[in-house]
């Protein structure tokens, strides 16, 4: 999470995505929802003022992307299986919003691009599951 990040995680989410599909259907084109967690990428700050709040600042692994926000913690066996559901439930809700697809998006310090790197714990094999 970080600011300005767009979601399809709550009804008014769905609702709204689904305005944009019919509006990317009339014009008879396609659409799909690139999912993604930030991970790393995140800002601590952000997270603790999220709804809900706070969330923790984890990752697949302990790498640290940048001194100052240090490393975010690795999430647990029982943590990636959450994060599974979450993509999960994200892409169930996209195509409830009539997007045609979703895409998994995995690079530049999300959540699971480090998961092909010998830096992770194969046991935080994050990847594999999605």
């Amino acid at each position: 999470m970080s600011g300005n990040v767009p979601g399809i995680y709550t009804e008014k989410h769905i609702k709204g995505w689904s305005k944009i599909a019919d509006a990317v259907h009339r014009h008879d084109s396609v659409i799909f929802m690139q999912l993604w967690a930030l991970g790393r990428a995140a800002s601590p700050e952000v997270l603790a003022k999220e709804p809900h709040a706070p969330h923790p600042y984890v990752s697949s692994s302990n790498v640290v992307l940048d001194k100052e926000k240090g490393a975010p913690k690795p999430l647990t066996k029982d943590q990636i299986k959450a994060y599974v559901g979450y993509y999960a439930d994200a892409a169930a809700n996209a195509i409830e919003a009539g997007l045609d697809g979703v895409e998994i998006h995995g690079a530049n310090g999300y959540r699971q691009y480090p998961c092909d790197s010998s830096a992770v714990d194969s046991r935080l094999n994050f990847c594999v599951s999605l």
